[in-house]
C-alpha cells in the first residue's frame, strides 16, 4: 500500500492521472498552478498520442504507462485523478483507494447509485479521501445564489426553472453518445446542474417525472433532449430542461421565492434579484449582484476553488464539499430521470 499523505502534512501531493482526454488539460493546468504542493508523478492512457499530449502540457517529466494498475504500484504515488469514460470510474476508483491513494474522480461519479455506494465503501474501508469533480459547488455564481437564499432574500424557495441546452459533443467525446460508456445524456451533462440545485436549496430529491427522447441525433442511443420535474423533501419543485442540439447554449435560470426571485445565466457574471410581497402585481427594480471579480478568482465554473479545497482536504484529512457520500444524490437524480422517461411514470427516489 502507498504511503498515506497524512503522516507528513508538508509532503507534496504526487498525482497519478488516469485518462488524458479532452477534459484533462483543465485538471493538469490546475495541478501545474499548484506546483509548490503538487506534482504529476505519472500519467496513464491506452493511446500513445494522448500520452504524448500529456507530456507536452505537464510540468516536469511524469512517468507514462498504458495500464493504470501498474501505475498504482508506484511507492511514491499518493493521489489519483480519474478522467476516463464513466463506465470505468467505479473499478478504477476502488483500485486506487485500495492502493492507499486519495482520489478525485471526474463527474459523474459513476454510472449509477449502486456503483457510487461501492466506491464510498472503499473510501471508508481505506480511510481515504474520495472527492468528485462537481466544481459547480465552488462556482462564485452558485455560491452567491446559495448565500442569497440562505439569508432569506427571496423568502421561501417555491420553484426553480432551469433550462440547460447546449450544442453537441465534440468528435473527441463521441463516446458520450452511447449508454454503455456514458450512462446516458442526462448523467453526462446534467449531474453538475442537479447537484448544484440540491446544494443551493439544501434539500434532497424525492420524486421525478419526465418526458424526452431522441429526435435530432438518430445515430446515438442516449437522450438528446428531456423535460423533467423534480420534487424535493422541502417541497421545492425543479423544472429542468436538457438538450444537446442548441449551438451556443440556452441556460437562463429563475429561482422563484415567496418574496422575490433570482434570475441569472448559468455561466454569466451577474445575478438579478427582484423583491416583492405576496399580492404585488409588479416587482421593483432589480438589485444587480456583479460577480466579475469573484468569477476570476474561482476559475472556470469553480475549478480553481475546487482544487484548492482538494489539496486542503487531503492535507487536513477532512471530507470535502463534494465528497462521494454527498454526490451520489445527483447520480440518483439523473438515472431516475432517465427511468421516468423510459417507463412513463413518476419515479420515487426515496
Amino acid at each position: 500500500m502507498n504511503n498515506p499523505l497524512n503522516l507528513d502534512p508538508q509532503r507534496r501531493l504526487k498525482f497519478g492521472i488516469i485518462g488524458i482526454g479532452e477534459r484533462c488539460w483543465q485538471h493538469i493546468e490546475r495541478i501545474n498552478n499548484n506546483s509548490d504542493s503538487c506534482q504529476i508523478l505519472a500519467i496513464c492512457d491506452i493511446r500513445q498520442d494522448r500520452l504524448d499530449y500529456g507530456l507536452k502540457i505537464c510540468r516536469g517529466t511524469p512517468i507514462t504507462c498504458t495500464d493504470y494498475r501498474e501505475m498504482l504500484k508506484h511507492p511514491d504515488l499518493n493521489v489519483v485523478l480519474i478522467t476516463t469514460p464513466h463506465n470505468l470510474h467505479e473499478a478504477m476508483t476502488i483500485d486506487a483507494l485500495n492502493s492507499g491513494c486519495d482520489v478525485m474522480v471526474e463527474k459523474p461519479m459513476a454510472m449509477n447509485a449502486t456503483e457510487c455506494d461501492q466506491m464510498n465503501a472503499a473510501a471508508r474501508l481505506n480511510n481515504r479521501i474520495l472527492m468528485v469533480g462537481e466544481q459547480h459547488r465552488y462556482f462564485a455564481l452558485n455560491r452567491k445564489v446559495k448565500a442569497l437564499i440562505d439569508v432569506g432574500s427571496i423568502g421561501d424557495v417555491i420553484c426553480i426553472n432551469a433550462p440547460s441546452f447546449r450544442g453537441p459533443w465534440s468528435d473527441g467525446k463521441r463516446w458520450l453518445n452511447f449508454f454503455t460508456t456514458s450512462g446516458g445524456g442526462l448523467l453526462s451533462e446534467s449531474c453538475h446542474d442537479l447537484d448544484a440545485f440540491c446544494w443551493i436549496i439544501g434539500s434532497r430529491p424525492v420524486k421525478v417525472v419526465g418526458f424526452g427522447g431522441i429526435e435530432v441525433f438518430q445515430d446515438q442511443d442516449t437522450l438528446d433532449h428531456a423535460q423533467l420535474l423534480y420534487e424535493f423533501e422541502n417541497g421545492v419543485k425543479l423544472s429542468y430542461g436538457f438538450g444537446i442540439f442548441v449551438p451556443g447554449g440556452y441556460r437562463d435560470i429563475g429561482i422563484l421565492g415567496s418574496h422575490g426571485r433570482l434570475e441569472y445565466t448559468r455561466y454569466g457574471k451577474k445575478i438579478y434579484q427582484y423583491k416583492y410581497r405576496p399580492g404585488d402585481r409588479q416587482p421593483g427594480k432589480p438589485i444587480v449582484h456583479d460577480l466579475t471579480l469573484e468569477m476570476a478568482e474561482t476559475g472556470h465554473a469553480g475549478t480553481n476553488a475546487m482544487y484548492r479545497e482538494f489539496i486542503t482536504c487531503v492535507r487536513e484529512r477532512r471530507e470535502p464539499l463534494t465528497a462521494g457520500t454527498v454526490i451520489v444524490d445527483s447520480v440518483r437524480m439523473c438515472t431516475a430521470g432517465q427511468k421516468a422517461i423510459r417507463q412513463g411514470k413518476i419515479i420515487n427516489l426515496r
